[in-house]
């Protein structure tokens, strides 16, 4: 049975003409989705995993499962090397990694059905739209 982990965040970045003149703000809808083909062994292979490379790096385990902001809270500049041996460590349970990002080049998004063709700019869509990868520990998919 394959099993699928979701997770997303909006994420927003200043921009700089390449002039130099204009000033802009680049917004945008992430999403990470991982693939296992068995759930109870990704579990427990997580478990192992979070736990032992915690206690190496002499960290507390605060949380049940882990985000990328939770580990750079707690472990700071070790986040990076922690979340590539998590990666090592569950490389065999992970059938793939699939990465996901709306963002709007345009001028402005038009708004059908209840919004009866409102326009909006890209920032206030992607806002809007900030749950369009909505976070799930596993789906199933059959």
């Amino acid at each position: 049975m394959i099993c699928v982990g979701v997770d997303s965040a909006p994420i927003r970045k200043s921009t700089v003409s390449p002039d130099g003149k204009g000033k802009g703000e680049f917004v945008a809808n992430l999403g990470v989705s991982v693939t296992t083909h068995d759930k109870d062994k990704f579990e427990s292979s997580y478990e192992d995993a979070i736990s032992d490379i915690l206690k190496k790096s002499s960290l507390e385990r605060k949380k049940r499962i882990y985000k990328g902001a939770h580990l750079v809270a707690q472990a700071m500049e070790s986040s990076p090397a922690i979340i590539i041996e998590m990666l090592e460590k569950l490389e065999e349970e992970i059938a793939h990694i699939d990465v996901y990002c709306a963002y709007y080049a345009l001028e402005y998004i038009s708004i059908y059905g209840q919004a009866q063709g409102q326009k909006l700019s890209p920032p206030a869509f992607v806002k809007k739209t900030q749950g369009a990868f909505p976070p799930r520990l596993f789906v199933v998919v059959r």
